[in-house]
């Protein structure tokens, strides 16, 4: 519901629809690449979501990786 599936995200007021873009990875996944692809707003306008696009994509990454050193190095503790 957060991203933009059911409802576009830009029917909610600016103020909140930005917010919820910085805010949540949701509308990363999928109301920022339509979007895009639906040329909404202009050149520079489309760079910047890509550009939250890509800072969520780095940040998810980020900290699955964090927990899958987590999780080894509990494993390693144990014997496994």
């Amino acid at each position: 519901m957060l991203g933009g599936l059911y409802f576009p995200i830009w029917f909610l007021p600016r103020a909140a629809a930005l917010s919820l873009i910085v805010a949540t990875p949701f509308p990363s996944v999928i109301q920022l690449p339509l979007d895009v692809l639906v040329e909404r707003g202009p050149a520079s306008e489309q760079a910047l979501l890509l550009a939250v696009q890509a800072g969520w994509a780095v940040a998810i990454l980020a900290l699955s990786r964090w927990v899958e050193r987590r999780g080894e190095r509990k494993l390693v503790v144990q014997g496994g």
